[in-house]
């Protein structure tokens, strides 16, 4: 799934994406280390993982879109 980065708090490294259809997703800092990326940047596309804890759908991890 992607989504796009809507906010990031460079000191806490948590933020929230828009997904496609409009929804927004919380992600959290355990979410943002799993991606490895160093920083994000608002409007930057990712591509997520996905959990459904309890039913609601969590962020497990995002990386970067490349182009190949």
């Amino acid at each position: 799934m992607q989504a796009t980065i809507s906010a990031f708090d460079e000191p806490t490294r948590t933020g929230r994406v828009l997904l496609d259809d409009g929804q927004e997703l919380p992600f959290d800092a355990h979410a943002f280390g799993a991606s490895r990326m160093l920083s994000a940047r608002l409007g930057q596309r990712v591509e997520l993982t996905l959990t459904a804890d309890g039913g609601q759908p969590s962020i497990a991890s995002l990386r970067l879109i490349t182009f190949h």
